[in-house]
C-alpha cells in the first residue's frame, strides 16, 4: 500500500499481526490474520482500510 508502511509481525502457536501507519498523522491499524499467506493477509487489510476515515483514506 503506497504512503502506509505495513509489516507482518509472527508470535507463538502461529498467530499472526499486520500492521499499517500512516505516515503523516502516524495513525496505527493492527490486523489480526489468519495465516502469512497472500490470500489471507491482504482482504484482511483491505477490510481493515475501508473502516479508515474519509481523511486518512485522502493521505
Amino acid at each position: 500500500m503506497p504512503g502506509y508502511p505495513h509489516d507482518l509481525l509472527t508470535g507463538s502457536d502461529n498467530t499472526y499481526i499486520a500492521t499499517l501507519m500512516e505516515r503523516h498523522s502516524r495513525y496505527a491499524m493492527l490486523v489480526k490474520v489468519a495465516r502469512k499467506d497472500t490470500a489471507s493477509v491482504v482482504p484482511a487489510l483491505i477490510k481493515q482500510v475501508n473502516r479508515l476515515p474519509a481523511k486518512l483514506l485522502r493521505s
